[in-house]
């Protein structure tokens, strides 16, 4: 069965497997098949049925995408966390993802976090002021009082480690 743009929420977690080379090296190291993780962003209004962006940290920043179907089919997971978001919760992370739009990517957090997961050794320290897709999703979450990833810090988060946790619901259908 195909999910369709019906089919997403605010909210839900969308897992990419990338097929380029920093992708694979991503995957390879966190023993993953999840590269990169984003945020579905629903912006329905009386006007524009259905319209559903994508938010994820990409090179260019964190920003707002659209992502075609078929992609989302073939390469993608999608999930939502088990415990339903209150309206108050849902409004509040549309808010929390608009204020992150425009934050540019941490180049350094990644390739940090990358030498953390292959050799254990942790050094230097993350920039709040910018994201890395994982980072993204769990501060946006954190802020809702959601955590994703219970006893880790957000600069250690992989995409796998989100979608490790048992309170995520994957393939929503």
């Amino acid at each position: 069965m195909k999910l369709t743009k019906q089919d997403m929420h605010t909210g839900d977690i969308i897992f990419v497997c990338g097929t380029n080379v920093l992708s694979q090296l991503i995957r390879w190291i966190t023993n993953s098949k999840w590269s990169h993780v984003a945020i579905v962003y629903r912006c329905d209004d009386l006007e524009n049925k259905n319209s559903v962006a994508v938010t994820e940290a990409q090179w260019g920043g964190f920003v707002a995408t659209r992502y075609n179907m078929n992609y989302i089919n073939r390469y993608c997971c999608v999930a939502r966390p088990c415990k339903t978001l209150t309206l108050t919760q849902r409004d509040k992370l549309r808010s929390n993802i608009l204020k992150n739009i425009s934050t540019p990517y941490d180049f350094s957090d990644l390739f940090r976090i990358l030498f953390y997961k292959y050799t254990g050794i942790k050094f230097g320290r993350t920039s709040y002021r910018k994201l890395i897709c994982s980072e993204a999703v769990s501060r946006i979450y954190k802020e809702i009082g959601v955590t994703l990833v219970p006893n880790k810090n957000f600069d250690l988060i992989s995409p796998q480690d989100i979608f490790a946790q048992q309170q995520m619901k994957k393939n929503i259908l």
